[in-house]
């Protein structure tokens, strides 16, 4: 009996987790949809007030160590191995005001489950923008990008 509902359980949370990742997708349509609509109807000649951006990155860096940066010891093993990096920001801009937040989730491919109720998705950027009257001066504030 207690086998049969460790099996039900595991069932229902696969289901519950599949569920949260088909909503999360479908939100993403919605949402580039939704910031796509108003480019493809805007007349050339119109100025543009409020912007919405949605961006992805997705980057992945194949790694193969055997002695990098010191010798390798004797009796270890070359490693190879494959990092991924996904992001997705979303962005808004209006005259005077820019906001972004940015969220990533970093691993090692086979790092992780198929089913990882921890997460790996983080906080990257979340940032507001204002412009100080009609000068170059404006006051940044968050979570951003050191860009030098």
């Amino acid at each position: 009996m207690k086998n049969i509902q460790n099996t039900i359980m595991k069932e229902t949370n696969k289901h519950c987790t599949m569920k949260n990742i088909h909503k999360f997708w479908a939100i993403m349509v919605l949402a580039l949809a939704g910031a796509w609509a108003p480019v493809l109807a805007q007349d050339g000649n119109q100025q543009k007030e409020n912007t919405i951006s949605v961006g992805m990155q997705i980057r992945s860096r194949a790694e193969y160590r055997n002695g990098a940066l010191t010798p390798r010891g004797e009796g270890v093993s070359p490693a190879g191995f494959v990092n991924e990096r996904a992001r997705l920001s979303l962005g808004y801009e209006r005259p005077g005001l820019q906001v972004k937040m940015s969220a990533q989730h970093v691993g090692v491919w086979g790092q992780d489950a198929l089913v990882d109720k921890n997460g790996r998705f983080i906080l990257n950027e979340a940032w507001a923008r204002v412009s100080l009257g009609s000068g170059d001066w404006f006051l940044q504030l968050g979570r951003q990008a050191l860009s030098y």
